[in-house]
């Protein structure tokens, strides 16, 4: 009877996300084919990236600007470059709408851990991946760098500093800094907005 119900339990909690990710994939579907502003600039930045073997530090013997490495930071473009090149674009365009269901999933298990009963977090995870003020279909549904990991690991980070703040958590903490440098090795704006809030943060608490 227990292996039963924690057998049903799986298969709801796997029906649930497949719904998020779903809904997450069925508004933004129409752009899987388009091409973002800087697409070519991003295939270019991880073909550097393939030539060079290194996670961090591209290969740039080819380009005209003495070091781009000041516009893009390496984590987004460096991943890609680790996988075939026929798997870069699906796998890039891909993944932006998986994670922000991802991250409708994990506003579905912060309403659950606050008292909220399945349904009502599942409404509320559909409402947050569907709405178009929080998930504007724009070019970053269709970049290959960082409009979507970025936002997505600020909203990790912030949840870890919530965490970490009110609820005085070591692991919240950890969360934190972990989430923070990923946040800098993937995005600018996403560093930009996490100093700030880290300098606000520091003078409230």
């Amino acid at each position: 009877m227990l292996l039963e119900t924690i057998l049903v339990d799986w298969a709801r909690l796997l029906a649930e996300v497949g719904l998020i990710m779903c809904a997450a994939l069925a508004p933004r579907i129409q752009w899987a084919s388009e091409l973002g502003s800087d697409f070519f600039t991003q295939l270019w930045w991880q073909r550097q990236f393939r030539r060079s073997r290194s996670f961090f530090k591209p290969m740039l013997d080819d380009s005209v600007v003495e070091d781009p490495s000041v516009f893009y930071p390496p984590l987004p473009s460096s991943i890609l470059a680790r996988l075939p090149q026929r798997f870069v674009v699906p796998v890039g365009v891909l993944g932006n709408y998986f994670l922000d269901g991802f991250a409708a999933s994990v506003v579905g298990l912060v309403l659950v851990s606050q008292g909220a009963d399945r349904h009502t977090a599942l409404l509320g995870a559909l409402l947050w991946v569907t709405l178009p003020i929080l998930h504007p279909i724009n070019a970053r549904l269709v970049g290959l760098g960082a409009r979507t990991l970025g936002p997505f690991l600020h909203f990790l980070w912030m949840l870890a500093a919530f965490h970490a703040i009110e609820g005085n958590s070591l692991s919240g903490s950890i969360i934190m800094v972990t989430g923070g440098a990923l946040l800098v090795l993937s995005s600018q704006m996403g560093t930009q907005t996490i100093l700030l809030q880290s300098l606000w943060l520091g003078l409230v608490y």
